[in-house]
């Protein structure tokens, strides 16, 4: 029996683009991987807005999707 892990390679959209994950994956790490993290940035998550603070634990699962919004300036 294998004390290993398990993980699979799954599918979740980023900002309309399809990406591929080795899963388990907290959202702090998929946006990471994604390159996503640039700046200042809101993330929703399947049409909920995920705080920074909580992030690190929310795990993604294949076909979540992930929108990564950055604030305009302006008026």
């Amino acid at each position: 029996m294998s004390t290993e892990a398990h993980t699979s390679t799954n599918t979740i959209s980023v900002n309309d683009k399809l990406i591929e994950l080795a899963m388990p994956v907290s959202l702090t790490q998929a946006l990471h991987l994604a390159q996503q993290v640039q700046g200042r940035y809101v993330v929703v998550l399947n049409d909920t807005i995920v705080p920074r603070s909580e992030q690190q634990h929310v795990m993604v699962k294949p076909g979540d999707r992930l929108d990564v919004i950055a604030p305009m300036s302006g008026g």
